[in-house]
């Protein structure tokens, strides 16, 4: 199971100022001086451990300096050394050399793959452990310093970096929906299914890359054998009641996609018992969740920096029961099958759970 944490936008202060002489000559002349400073934003914690209140971490920070506000005129980059970071966290700040003719600044933090992110795999993502907070990289748009509030002769700027994925999490269990008007099973209630059991949760249909045209999609025929493993998650009986109670999701990183056809399915595999006493367990059955709600209105995008969350509980209700006492089945012997779609409500946060709730 994979462990994930999230965390709150974090907003840094980059403060240019002009220095004394004496620091002046020690600076090349083609150089101002930048003073960079930045807060620690409140992180919640959702996945392995109870909901508690984080700092987030950095890494590595690397600062880049632009001609434009369109990044396409480079001007320099500096990466932070671990004191400067440090340092940058006081009220002090830490100073740099900031190239002359630059007139914007944006940074990057926590390349935890290095080279351009915008080649990085999005499996290299996944499976992060106890060190998301510090592993999932971030980024800020390029900004303009502006005089300084209370330092004569001084510039600030504010950077919002925000991480480059979304994140998915699964967790909860299913319930079979009961129905008054059906008849009683073998167990009591009046549902045709005595329970339901989540095997398995995948995720498919998603760009590999930041920068790639296109998702990668698995098919229903033979080439599902070669999924993923870093978007599938098989759930044990230890790790099946942690997902329930919620203490554990089935958690995933994805870049951001802007088109409704380009959105990531969640996949959930389950087995089932009817509420029948010669009833065995159906197993290899799979649920294909493609589209998604938001209040009342369809989802058309997943953005960056924010957690979709499914709770499996919003799939009692399509495990019901008609009034004659015979099962409604939503599920598939493969997934990703051609079949009425299912959607899913979701309540979309920045870096917090959301939880989404499936209808026929």
């Amino acid at each position: 199971m994979k462990v994930m944490k999230y965390f709150a936008v974090t907003s840094l202060a980059l403060l240019a100022a002009c220095s004394n002489e004496e620091e002046l000559t020690k600076k090349s002349q083609e150089q101002q001086v930048l003073s960079i400073k930045f807060s620690e934003p409140s992180i919640t914690r959702a996945v392995e451990n109870s909901q508690g209140v984080g700092t987030a971490e950095f890494n590595d920070v690397t600062l880049y300096f632009w001609g434009n506000a369109n990044k396409t005129i480079s001007k320099g980059k500096q990466v932070l050394t671990s004191e400067q970071i440090q340092k940058a966290k006081t009220s002090d700040g830490a100073l740099v050399g900031m190239p002359e003719g630059a007139t914007h600044v944006s940074m990057t933090a926590n390349n935890i793959l290095g080279g351009n992110m915008q080649d990085s795999p999005v499996t290299g993502f996944q499976s992060l452990g106890d060190g998301f907070l510090s592993k999932v990289p971030m980024s800020s748009p390029a900004a303009v310093p502006t005089p300084h509030s209370t330092i004569a002769n001084a510039k600030q700027v504010n950077l919002v970096p925000v991480p480059d994925l979304a994140r998915i999490e699964v967790s909860g269990s299913i319930t079979p929906q009961e129905n008054a008007k059906a008849p009683v099973g073998a167990d009591g209630k009046k549902c045709a299914y005595k329970s339901v059991k989540v095997k398995a949760v995948y995720v498919n249909n998603y760009y590999p890359t930041a920068k790639a045209s296109d998702v990668s999609f698995t098919a229903s025929d033979g080439d599902w054998q070669n999924y993923e493993v870093s978007m599938h998650d098989v759930l044990t009986d230890e790790n099946r009641s942690n997902l329930a109670d919620k203490s554990k999701a089935a958690a995933y990183q994805v870049f951001p996609a802007k088109e409704t056809d380009k959105l990531p399915h969640i996949i959930v595999e389950v087995s089932y018992v009817l509420n029948d006493v010669n009833s065995t367990e159906v197993s290899g059955r799979y649920l294909t969740i493609r589209k998604y709600k938001e209040n009342t209105s369809f989802l058309t995008s997943f953005i960056e920096g924010k957690i979709y969350k499914l709770d499996l509980a919003a799939l009692n209700s399509a495990f019901g029961t008609d009034d004659g006492g015979n099962p409604i089945d939503p599920t598939d012997p493969v997934p990703e099958a051609v079949k009425t779609d299912l959607y899913v409500l979701i309540t979309a946060y920045t870096w917090s759970v959301s939880d989404i709730t499936p209808e026929l």
